[in-house]
Order: C-alpha cells, then sequence, then structure tokens
C-alpha cells in the first residue's frame, strides 16, 4: 500500500516544491504554499505554472482543493507574492513562466521517487477520532509506524479550511522518535486528551515560531530529550499581563526540556514549580512574569529539593501592596523561592515590588546569586540565604528599597561569600543572624540605610550582626550614611575581623560602630579583629558628627589595631572596657589632633584593662589642653621592656619635655621642634608580668600648653 507522503525538491534556490504519490486523494504541493521567485530571487507575482504529465507535453491538471474536484486552467497564476493553493496526484512535469511569458524553469519527472535533495513529508488527516491509533495512511501513529526508527522523515501538522485552529486529536498515547521532525502550520495543535501522553524527540525535532501555539488539550505533551521550548507553544498569550498563563508556562517547565524561554512579553502567572536539571531564560527587562493575585508564602518561580537550576534573564514584578501592609501577612509572596535544593544558580534578572522576599534560597547548597537588580520588597529582605544553607556566593547584585534587610544571611548559614553588591536604602544592608559562621563580606558598598520598619522596629544601619555568630571576614567595604549606626554588632561574637573597610556618618550623632557582647571578662579568645579600617564621624553636609565614634560595651578580647580616625567627634571611644584587649590608638589626622584632648578621645575610657600591642608602630595621643600625658600601658604577655622611643610635635617651643617611667624620671630637658615630630629614645629596664602595666608620662616642664600630641613605641624581650 502506498502511503500519503511528499518529498520536497529544491530547484537552484528558485523554487521549493512538495510532491505527492496517493493513493486516496490529492496531497498539496509546497508546505503551506507553493511559491515561486525570479531570478533575482523576488516573488514571482503574476507568474504562470503549466503543468504536464511526466516527460510529455500533453497537459495534467493540478487542482484548488485536496479532493481534486476544482483544477486550475489553462494554468496556475501566481497571486503578488508568487503563491498559490495546488493539490496535485501522480507524477508532473512543471513549466514556470513570468508573467510576460518569459520562461524561468522546466522541471521534469516529479514522481516522488525523493531523488533531489529531498526528505519524506507525511500528512495526517486531523479529521481523524484518534491519531494515536493505526487506521491505514490517515493518523500521526500510521505515519510513524511507516517511517520507523532509521528512515529521516517530516510529519506536517495543516491547518484545516474552516476555523483558525485545527487539532489532531490523541486519545491513545503516541511517541514519536527522534528521526522524525513535526512541522506546523500556524493554528495546527497537537491535542491530546486528559490523561494521554504525547510524547515529542526534542524540541530541536520541532518547526513553529516560539509565539505559535501548537499544543492543546487536556492531556500532556512531553520531549524525550532537552533542548528549549517555549511556553507559548502551549497556550496564546492573547492579552499580555491579563491572559492567564500558568498552566502553560508549568506545561513548559514540567515537558522534560533542558530549557524553558520567555519571550519579550508579560505572562500572568500564579505559582510555578520547578524542577531539575533546566534553565529559565528570556531577553531580559522586556521578558517579565507578573502574579495574577498574591501567590502566598511561595515565589512566583518556587524550587523544593531540586537540583542544577538556572534562572536568568528575566523581570520578575509583584503586586507592589503598600510598604508595611499587615502584620499577619508578613511571610507574604516572593520572587523566586528555593527550599533544600542544590546547585542553584540565579543571575540578571530583576525582581521587585514583592511583599515577602525578592529572591530567598533557605537549606541549599551550592548556591550562586550574582548580577540581579532587587528593588522595593515590602517587609522582608531583597536577597534571603537561610536555614542551614551552605556553599553560597552573593556577589554583584544592585539592591535598593528594602523594607528589613538588603542582603540576610541567617539561622546556621555557614561557608559562604557576600562580595561586591550594592546596596542602598534598607532597614540594614548586610544582616548575619543566629548561628551563622565562616562568612566572608569583601567589596560591597552600603549607602543610606534610612528606612524604618514598622513592624520588626528595625531602623537604618550599614552592616548588622547579630549573635551567636562566627568566623565571619569583613573586609574592603566601604559602609557610608546610614541613619542609625555604619556597624551594629550584637551577642556573641566569636573571631569576628573587621579589616580595611571605610566608614561614614550619616545624619545623626550616632556611633559609627557599636559592640555590645556577653562574653565574660577575662575570655582568652579574641572576639573581635578591628584593624586599618577608616572611620569618617561626619556626614557629606557636615551637618552631624559621629560622638562616640566607637561604642563598645563588649566584653570579650578585642585587637584594635592600624586604624585611622577623620573628622572626629567630640569623643571617639566610649567603652565598659575592653576586657583583656591589644589596643593600639587610631590615627587621627592633624585637624582631628588640634581639636581633641585626651579625655575627648578616649571618653570615660577606664584604662585598667587596656593592654596595649608592644609590636605596634607607635601609641598616639593629641596634647590639646593639656601640657602632660600619663598612660598605664597593659602588656599582655610577660616582657621585658628593654626602652622606648618617644616624639612631641610641639605647637610652640616653650618649656622642655620630660619622661617618667612607673613614676621615675628617665629622661629630661628635650627640645621639641616645633611642628614638626621629633623623636627620643631612652633604654629601659623593667620586668612586667603577664597583664601587668606600665605607667609611661610625657609632660612639659614649663605645665603650659605647648604640644599638638605625643607618639611612642615600647622596645620589649
Amino acid at each position: 500500500m502506498k502511503f500519503k507522503h511528499i518529498t520536497i525538491i529544491f530547484l537552484t534556490g528558485l523554487i521549493t516544491l512538495f510532491f505527492t504519490v496517493s493513493a486516496f486523494a490529492g496531497v498539496q504541493f509546497i508546505y503551506p504554499k507553493f511559491q515561486a521567485f525570479d531570478n533575482n530571487g523576488d516573488p514571482l507575482s503574476g507568474g504562470k505554472l503549466y503543468t504536464f504529465a511526466a516527460n510529455s507535453s500533453t497537459a495534467k491538471p493540478v487542482y484548488h482543493d485536496k479532493a481534486l474536484t476544482t483544477p486550475w486552467t489553462p494554468y496556475v497564476l501566481l497571486n503578488s507574492r508568487g503563491e498559490a493553493v495546488i493539490y496535485g496526484a501522480g507524477s508532473y512535469k512543471f513549466v514556470l513562466y513570468k508573467a510576460d511569458g518569459s520562461l524561468i524553469w522546466t522541471f521534469d519527472y516529479l514522481d516522488g521517487i525523493g531523488g533531489y535533495l529531498g526528505g519524506n513529508f507525511y500528512f495526517p488527516d486531523a479529521g481523524q477520532a484518534d491519531q494515536g491509533v493505526a487506521v491505514g495512511s490517515v493518523t500521526v501513529k500510521d505515519f510513524v509506524d511507516a517511517i520507523g526508527a532509521t528512515k529521516t522523515a517530516t510529519i506536517v501538522f495543516s491547518r484545516g479550511s474552516t476555523g483558525n485552529t485545527t487539532d489532531y486529536t490523541f486519545l491513545t498515547a503516541e511517541t514519536i522518535t527522534s528521526n522524525i521532525t513535526c512541522q506546523f502550520e500556524q493554528g495546527a495543535r497537537i491535542a491530546p486528551a486528559l490523561g494521554i501522553t504525547v510524547t515529542l524527540p526534542s524540541p530541536a525535532n520541532i518547526i513553529a515560531q516560539p509565539n505559535q501555539q501548537i499544543f492543546s488539550g487536556a492531556g500532556t505533551v512531553i520531549f524525550s530529550f532537552g533542548e528549549t521550548a517555549y511556553p507559548n507553544w502551549w497556550a496564546t498569550n492573547t492579552i499580555p499581563g491579563t491572559t492567564n498563563m500558568t498552566a502553560a508556562v508549568q506545561a513548559a517547565i514540567s515537558s522534560g526540556v533542558g530549557s524553558v524561554y520567555f519571550l519579550k512579553e508579560i505572562y500572568a502567572v500564579s505559582q510555578l514549580t520547578l524542577v531539575s536539571n533546566q534553565r529559565l531564560h528570556g531577553i531580559g527587562p522586556g521578558s517579565i512574569l507578573n502574579p495574577l493575585t498574591s501567590i502566598g508564602a511561595g515565589g512566583i518561580f518556587n524550587g523544593t529539593t531540586i537540583t542544577n537550576v538556572e534562572i536568568d534573564s528575566l523581570k520578575f514584578t509583584g503586586i507592589n501592596r503598600p510598604l508595611n501592609n499587615n502584620p499577619a501577612e508578613q511571610d507574604g509572596d516572593r520572587g523566586i523561592s528555593f527550599q533544600t535544593c542544590t546547585n542553584i544558580n540565579v543571575h540578571d534578572n530583576e525582581v521587585s515590588g514583592f511583599w515577602s522576599f525578592g529572591i530567598v534560597a533557605s537549606g541549599c547548597t551550592k548556591v550562586r546569586i550574582h548580577n540581579n537588580y532587587v528593588h522595593d520588597i515590602g517587609n522582608q529582605s531583597g536577597i534571603a540565604i537561610s536555614n542551614t544553607s551552605s556553599n553560597f556566593t552573593v556577589s554583584n547584585n544592585i539592591v535598593e528599597n528594602i523594607k528589613l534587610y538588603g542582603i540576610e544571611l541567617e539561622n546556621t548559614t555557614t561557608d559562604g561569600t557576600v562580595v561586591g553588591n550594592s546596596i542602598k536604602n534598607c532597614v540594614a544592608g548586610i544582616s548575619i543572624n543566629y548561628s551563622t559562621a565562616r562568612i566572608s563580606v569583601v567589596g560591597n558598598t552600603i549607602r543610606s540605610c534610612n528606612n524604618v520598619n514598622t513592624i520588626s522596629g528595625s531602623t537604618g544601619v550599614g552592616l548588622f550582626l547579630n549573635g551567636p555568630i562566627s568566623d565571619i571576614t569583613i573586609t574592603g567595604n566601604i559602609i557610608t550614611d546610614n541613619n542609625t549606626n555604619a556597624v551594629t554588632a550584637t551577642g556573641n561574637l566569636t573571631s569576628i575581623i573587621l579589616n580595611g573597610n571605610f566608614f561614614k556618618n550619616g545624619t545623626t550623632t550616632n556611633p559609627l560602630v557599636t559592640f555590645t557582647g556577653a562574653t565574660s571578662v577575662g575570655n582568652t579568645d579574641i572576639g573581635i579583629t578591628f584593624t586599618n579600617n577608616i572611620l569618617d564621624g561626619k556626614n557629606a553636609a557636615g551637618t552631624s558628627v559621629s560622638s562616640p565614634m566607637f561604642l563598645c560595651n563588649y566584653e570579650q578580647r578585642m585587637l584594635f589595631k592600624g586604624n585611622r580616625v577623620k573628622n572626629a567627634g567630640a569623643v571617639i571611644f566610649s567603652t565598659n572596657g575592653f576586657g583583656n584587649s591589644v589596643i593600639e590608638m587610631p590615627e587621627l589626622t592633624e585637624t582631628d589632633a588640634l581639636a581633641s584632648t585626651g579625655a575627648e578621645v578616649w571618653g570615660s575610657v577606664s584604662l585598667t584593662n587596656i593592654f596595649y600591642s608592644p609590636s605596634q608602630s607607635e601609641q598616639y595621643l593629641p596634647l590639646v589642653g593639656t601640657s602632660s600625658f600619663s598612660r598605664d600601658h597593659g602588656i599582655l604577655k610577660a616582657s621585658k621592656v628593654v626602652g622606648i622611643y618617644w616624639c612631641v610635635n610641639a605647637n610652640n617651643v616653650t618649656g622642655t619635655w620630660n619622661l617618667e617611667v612607673n613614676g621615675g624620671a628617665v629622661s629630661a630637658g628635650n627640645v621639641a621642634t616645633l611642628n614638626k615630630e621629633k623623636w627620643f629614645f631612652s633604654p629601659l629596664n623593667y620586668a612586667v608580668v603577664a597583664l601587668g602595666t606600665i605607667n609611661i608620662n610625657i609632660a612639659n616642664s614649663a605645665d603650659n600648653t605647648y604640644g599638638k600630641y605625643v607618639k611612642y613605641r615600647l622596645v620589649t624581650m
């Protein structure tokens, strides 16, 4: 039995022909229409196609209709696009002329042999009740069986002559193998019934436009292999942003493909369930997913216990409920949400307008969230990593206008990096909470965190550390212009390093850096290392100055060294005592040195339990309002003090300078140099026990205000 099929012919780039051999009815030449071109490649408007029996000059008609009842006579007249609908049966010779009668070409022996660089095309009958059963050369099942597993062929799904759509109904499951291509005319659709699955080889075997609906029905269409599918294959997005595309998008996600691509339009959806081993992506800000209504505690994209997912180049837009709406709805809709997932990569998206979180990963491992723009989140955080998540990177995101934390790490989250993010206008720029450990916070910019969350009662800080936390390294960040503090740290803080950061005041006189802790005095572990930071106490407008600049009621050991203070307030330090700490006086600019007294630098600090590093470059104190300096210099470890380098920078050379150590005169009659540092060395011989002190006193003999500042450095063995 001959099966209804056609063979594609290519004629020197000028025309594409389909030919049929049929035992039943005519099949159309050229899918979806015959089209011819002139020698310049332009459509042959008004062209004339004469048709003959093969290898003869005997006219043989072709027809307007599939039933072969209405012939073209005396020739086929092409429209302005060089097109015509042509049906035929048997073998032909075609002769094509221009409208003026000049010959274009002649082609003979169109006999369906397939010898003209072509492949076999099959046209199922859409009128069959079930395309999944064998009837005899008319159903998809007939052609799949006839083609077999090795022959290359194309099944063409044509649209009927009436209506805008033609459904090919499957009441029986069918699998189309990878050697078969499926080509869809506009309006033609595969339509499996409820409970029926049609399995296609791969989206790469589909010939259809990305925005062309080719699947319908209540059943399921899946693919055997990866490649890219489009949600619009499952439904027409009639009114973007209004038409409910949830079922179509979910069908694409669940179809077994490796990639789902969203076109440049708005997809109105409810919550979608993600699957493993898939990339979901679009064209950028033009590919928009917008919730139809509030989607509850999950995200528009919601992944649970899945692996290997990438989301990029999409825009997620929430319903923009008013900020600080109903306290009972604090955990509302989210943009992207993952729970207990592995290998997650979220990048180059825009997420905004959600009530709860923008992007959240809870209990996940191997997570990368980078290069996203997250903004205008109503009550929770822009980006959150929480609940035993580990091995994560949050990098190069822009996070703005968040009603809680810009980036939040909490609840035993470990082993991660927060790097290169730009954060603005949040309650706190970066928050690290509750048993979180082994985190690096590097090279972020946090500014203008002035938001207030009326539900949580929080207010604007740059960096919020809320213990118990441990092994946190915070380096190279710029934290400026925040409402309350640049850094607020509280609770049990262990092995916290802040090095090389820049902290600048916002709009208040609050301290730039605040530490409060609960660990008992005498702990031998260094809890906080605060080194090589710059603290700028004055805001950009110069209307407020932080005082004190550094407030510490922290009872665990601290290493404070190599820091620099600019635009100092009335008090630099205010503390109840850095228990057993290693403290080096910060470098002050000359302006600050001239404007401050020793009492102002240290405020009400008691020096009893402060131990200075014997290896530091210098200890430094201004001499404004006094002509002498006295300090009990604590020694952390048992040492022998064998000498002291000391210097005076004088604003007047009147009087001489004298050094006393432990109440005994060491060096007297030293003459300072006006407005320059003049250094002296004095040998010493003092044994100091561990946690002991040595008193250093430097005074002017005239007992007047003749100095700018003094520096000294002990030499120990």
